[in-house]
Parts: C-alpha cells; structure tokens; sequence
C-alpha cells in the first residue's frame, strides 16, 4: 500500500509539473508537448512500477514536430530484462514468429505500453494517419549505436526499447508491430535472416506493396518513407532474401500511394544529385529540402 502511495503521489507531482508549464520546449518550435501517465490496475503489474522517469517521444505529423512525454518504469524494464530469451519446448523447435509472437504478447508490457497507443488513437480519428504517427514515432527512438559496436544486442522486449530510448531493427519492429496490432491494422514481419535484419509489412493495395506481396516495407531503424525499400545497409548493401512473417490481419492501409509518390520522387532527387557530383538545381534542392523535413530525413 505504501508502495502505490508513493507512485501516485510521484505521479501527481509529475503531472503538475508538466501542466505548471515547468517542461523547457525551447527545442521544439514545431509541434507541442503532451503527457501519458500510464494507470495501471493490475496487481502484478503495479508491483513492478517502482523508479519511475520520463522520456519522450518525437514523432513528425504533417510536417510538424510533436513530442510526448511518458512515465517509464526501471522496475518493469528490469523485470522484462532479466527474463529468458530462451524457449523452452518438448515437440518442434520454435520458430522465428514463435519468438516475435512471445515478445509482442508479454502481459506485463502491453498493460503498460496501451496508453501510448490510447494517445495516437486520440490524437487523430484518421485510422491511417494513426499508422503514420506510429511509424514515425518508433524510427525516431534512437539506434543502439553502443549496443552494436560492443555486441550487446540480445532482443529487447517491446517495452524495453521504449524505457532505454534505443533499439536495433528487432526489438524497433517488433515494438510497431505491437502499437499496429492494437491499431487495428494487418501486419506482417519482414526477416531477412541472411542480412540480420527484420523490417514491418502493413497491409496496403497490391501495386504499392513490397515484392507484390500485399504489404508496404516500412523500416523502423530510423526516419524513412514508408514503402521505401531502396537503402544500402552498412555491412550487407541491398537486403536479399526475406521470410514473410503473418502477424494479424485487420485494416489496410490505403493512403499509403502518397507515401510512395514522394518516395520515388525523393529517389529521383538522390540520382540526379548522384549524377551531378552531389548537387542538385535550386527548385530539385527546395524539392528534396521539404520531402526530408517532412519525414525528418534529415
């Protein structure tokens, strides 16, 4: 009892700060600052809400920067740190979805995380602009740039990756498989085993999809367009062969040829920089200029 007292009083306290005006947002001129205080009522759950921080979420919508900010809690990510990566079985050999299915469904978690999905769901009643700030807010969580040069880089539970600000493309993807999902869109997994990568397929029309497969690339390890599947990946070039992981069917997304338009305009821009020894006319840079402050390319 004690225990939850002292969460809800720091909770309050931290709530008055932010409504008091306290928050410094001198750095963020385009957009504005929100907070999420995720309200638990589990039992279990609240025994693990101990340590509480904030950290904020940026996410680009029409242009504009937005950032929110949001109670974490190191007794959770603690918590989910120290479980197995491991499964344990006695028939066949779990598989790749196997594992993704145990990290997407970690009750625990998802308790904790819905109300950062509650706060895109009430940020617009556009279901696709939704998708949108979802996407964009996961590819601005930061790489785990330190975890890859030491070879830290044991999967990280959707939660984790939001408590620690970084990421790497598995636990990155599978964290917006997670907010899609509770979206109501179908998802797919992208696992490209040979290149040690994983991106996210959102269901969308068949003449936008990747590789005809009726699901739109998104990448999630940092700003991209989506549908944009043209990158060289440092170590690997151009992604190869992949496995199409089925998550859970829903809705499509089906604004997405806007997305793709700008994205073959952006690459027509990149060629004719390419062709010119870097540089570009004034109206192509201008052009180039807005497509990456759009997206945050920059």
């Amino acid at each position: 009892m004690k225990k939850l007292l002292f969460i809800s009083v720091i909770l309050f306290v931290l709530l008055f700060i932010q409504l008091s005006g306290c928050t410094d947002t001198s750095n963020n001129n385009d957009g504005f600052w929100d907070f999420i205080i995720p309200f638990v009522s589990s039992p279990e759950v609240d025994e693990l809400l101990t340590n509480p921080k904030i950290v904020t979420m940026s996410f680009m919508y029409d242009g504009n920067t937005y950032n929110v900010d949001y109670i974490v809690y190191k007794g959770l990510n603690d918590y989910l740190a120290s479980l197995p990566r491991t499964i344990t079985y006695y028939g066949d050999p779990p598989t790749t979805k196997d594992f993704i299915l145990r990290d997407l469904d970690q009750n625990h978690q998802k308790i904790v995380l819905m109300p950062l999905v509650n706060y895109i769901s009430n940020f617009t009643e556009n279901k696709d602009d939704q998708l949108r700030i979802a996407v964009s807010m996961v590819q601005h969580i930061p790489y785990d740039d330190i975890g890859l040069e030491l070879g830290l880089l044991n999967s990280k539970y959707p939660y984790e990756v939001v408590y620690t600000q970084t990421g790497v493309c598995a636990g990155k993807s599978v964290l917006l498989t997670f907010m899609l999902r509770e979206l109501g869109f179908s998802v797919v997994i992208f696992e490209y085993e040979e290149d040690s990568h994983r991106a996210v397929g959102i269901k969308c029309p068949y003449e936008y999809s990747y590789n005809g497969t009726g699901y739109c690339f998104v990448e999630t390890t940092a700003p991209s367009i989506i549908t944009d599947s043209d990158k060289e990946y440092v170590g690997v070039g151009k992604l190869s062969s992949y496995e199409l992981i089925f998550i859970c069917d829903g809705l499509s997304f089906d604004s997405v040829f806007e997305e793709y338009n700008v994205s073959i305009e952006y690459h027509r821009l990149l060629d004719l920089a390419d062709l010119d020894g870097g540089t570009l006319s004034q109206s192509n840079y201008d052009k180039w200029m807005n497509i990456s402050n759009k997206y945050g390319l920059l």
